[in-house]
C-alpha cells in the first residue's frame, strides 16, 4: 500500500505535469545557459523570459536589457558558479540599445526547470567603450 503511494505520487507530481518547457529535466547551469543563450546571442529576451523564466518569477531587474527583444547583446563572460539550484555569472555586457559596457553580477535561482528568481546586484557602467577581454571566460561553459 505505501510503495503504491509513493508512485502514485511520482507518476502525477505537479512539477512535472503539463510542463514543457526547455529546461525541464535540465540541471541548473544548462536552464541559465539556455536562458542566456535565447536573451543574449539570439536578441531574443522578452522569449526567453516567457520560455525560461515562471509567471510569478520574482526578477530584481525588471528593466534589464536581457527582458527586452532587439540586437543580438555581446557580452564578456569572467565566471561562472552553479552550486545546488544556484547559478552566478560574472559578466561585462558590451554597448548596446543606447546603454554603455556594464559589469553585471546576475544570481539566478530555479526550480523545476524554470528560474524563478534573479538577483542583479551589481550593475557598473565602464568608462571603457568596450569590455575588457577575460582570460577565464574560456572556461565558463557559456556559449
Amino acid at each position: 500500500m505505501f510503495t503504491g503511494l509513493i508512485w502514485h505520487h511520482m507518476a502525477t507530481n505537479p512539477r512535472w505535469e503539463g510542463d514543457k518547457g526547455p529546461g525541464v529535466g535540465k540541471l541548473p547551469r544548462q536552464i541559465v545557459n539556455g536562458f542566456i543563450t535565447k536573451a543574449y546571442d539570439e536578441g531574443k529576451g522578452a522569449e526567453a523570459v516567457e520560455l525560461y523564466m515562471e509567471k510569478r518569477t520574482v526578477d530584481h531587474a525588471p528593466d534589464a536589457l536581457d527582458r527586452q527583444n532587439g540586437e543580438p547583446l555581446k557580452r564578456v563572460v569572467h565566471r561562472v558558479v552553479a552550486e545546488g539550484l544556484n547559478v552566478v555569472i560574472w559578466h561585462c555586457i558590451e554597448p548596446a540599445r543606447g546603454e554603455p559596457a556594464t559589469e553585471v553580477v546576475d544570481f539566478f535561482k530555479t526550480r523545476g526547470g524554470r528560474i524563478i528568481e534573479r538577483h542583479r546586484v551589481k550593475s557598473v557602467p565602464l568608462d571603457t567603450p568596450n569590455c575588457p577581454a577575460s582570460k577565464e571566460s574560456q572556461f565558463t561553459g557559456l556559449k
